[in-house]
């Protein structure tokens, strides 16, 4: 009988209750309780979404009225500086041109001097009116005006997702798709991958010019014949069989729900339905303000509750099979987090856009699909430029997977072993190697010794040396 599924005893161990009505819950529990029920009940499902760039009227955006102003000091600072270059590049043609004829060699060198010193005062002022990321945007924006094809090649670009995840079995697959449609042009590119954290590996269904790619630079017949029809399959289980991964990912659910309660009420907006909520049967929309103090926050519980409840897990259950150097290895990287400088991104994040994630509930908790907006501090004509992803999630309880991992597939290894057979290099290091490498430097060592020693000996080593640097070579897995 096949054993229950880590993640399955994960969920059931968890034992968060979400609400079964959202009547009379402020928009923060409303969130809560749908991340609640995503965990323990909606975690088996498909989704699909699609994701964009539009205009939108300034009414419509994100954009509060500090960034709007913001936004507008952004436009007179771009001014400004635009002015100011206008100005150095007058200035230098003023220069350039002026008639040096019948100078003095003293008149000429104070000339060049006040021009020197005129062009430096208008760089630094310049550079005092000028930000390399507002520069960016500007260019940006300014691109999209004075060129309105580029906005019809945004237009005819699509970017769609598609997937499913069951999430006690370990499983979860994504589909990204990129779409083109021109006048006269038209290209599609996409990419399956299954990923399973049960039996630890990664399967993808390759596209046909990257399955002809790989098998241009293999010689295995037999394994391009497979190629032409089979996934490739990448298993990581010996890179995380010393991990107790297990207690990690219990310890992060546990924490999780941690991180949301720290956040303030009014980073949870209840807003009016709109024409994607009504599509999908939402009853409640929920936008979650995402800015650089709620992120940090927000990030900082997530990390100091995980390792504390993952320092709880150790004591309480430890896991069969792992030893300390396994545990140490989680507990450094959860703390690695704090060290991560997050206020610099958060900083700039800030200062030109604005975004949230909104979700939508159904009355039961239940999420049925989400929108994540990016939108820059950057007005033009009464219009916001803004990048939207949409995401709906359907099939609760029986989610349909495309690719199978444990179906017949291609291993990674296997066609890695004939890519490496094909061009010579990157031979496969045994264990034997390491300790005919060791042998090789210990002998290497003697060398240096040697050249001390009379003639012969240094012979005598150097002989040891080479024919104990050959054997590594000679065991290589073919």
């Amino acid at each position: 009988m096949k054993s229950i599924s880590i993640i399955a005893a994960i969920l059931a161990v968890v034992g968060l209750s979400a609400c079964s009505s959202l009547a009379e819950k402020t928009p923060k529990q409303m969130v809560q309780s749908a991340v609640e029920r995503s965990l323990t009940k909606d975690n088996r499902f498909n989704y699909e979404g699609e994701m964009f760039v539009k205009r939108i009227p300034v009414s419509e955006s994100l954009l509060t009225k500090e960034q709007l102003e913001i936004a507008a000091n952004n436009v007179v600072l771009d001014k400004k500086h635009k002015a100011l270059t206008l100005k150095r590049e007058a200035y230098n043609e003023d220069c350039r041109y002026k008639s040096k004829e019948g100078l003095s060699k003293k008149a000429l060198r104070e000339l060049e001097s006040s021009c020197a010193k005129r062009e430096e005062a208008l760089d630094e002022e310049i550079n005092n009116s000028s930000d390399i990321n507002l520069d960016f945007i500007n260019k940006i924006e300014q691109s999209l005006e004075d060129n309105p094809s580029l906005i019809d090649v945004l237009a005819g670009a699509k970017i769609r997702y598609k997937g499913a995840i069951d999430l006690p079995a370990g499983l979860h697959e994504s589909h990204a798709d990129y779409s083109y449609q021109g006048k006269h042009e038209r290209l599609n590119i996409g990419l399956p991958l299954l990923l399973n954290l049960n039996n630890n590996t990664i399967t993808g269904d390759p596209t046909t010019m990257m399955r002809a790619v790989m098998g241009a630079i293999i010689k295995d017949k037999a394994l391009i014949q497979r190629l032409r029809h089979e996934p490739v399959r990448y298993d990581f289980s010996k890179m995380v069989a010393k991990l107790p991964l297990k207690t990690a990912v219990k310890a992060y659910l546990l924490s999780s729900n941690s991180a949301y309660e720290a956040l303030p009420a009014d980073a949870f907006q209840k807003l009016k339905q709109d024409d994607f909520g009504k599509s999908i049967g939402a009853k409640h929309r929920i936008r979650v303000v995402i800015n650089k103090q709620n992120s940090i926050l927000f990030t900082e519980t997530l990390r100091h509750d995980w390792l504390s409840k993952f320092n709880e897990l150790v004591k309480s259950e430890p896991e069969a099979g792992i030893k300390t150097e396994g545990y140490d290895v989680v507990r450094a990287f959860i703390d690695s987090l704090k060290d991560q400088d997050y206020g610099q991104f958060l900083e700039f994040h800030d200062q030109f856009f604005a975004n949230s994630y909104e979700i939508f509930l159904d009355d039961s908790a239940r999420m049925l699909g989400g929108r994540l907006m990016l939108q820059p501090l950057q007005v033009t004509k009464g219009n916001v430029m803004s990048l939207e992803a949409l995401v709906r999630h359907t099939g609760f309880g029986k989610p349909v997977f495309t690719l199978k991992s444990d179906g017949k597939a291609i291993s990674f290894e296997d066609y890695s072993v004939d890519v490496v057979s094909n061009f010579g290099i990157f031979p496969t290091v045994t264990e034997d190697s390491f300790d005919n490498a060791a042998s090789a430097t210990e002998a290497a060592s003697e060398v240096v010794d040697a050249t001390e020693t009379p003639s012969k000996e240094l012979e005598e080593a150097i002989s040891n040396a080479k024919k104990a640097a050959s054997e590594p070579a000679s065991k290589v897995v073919k």
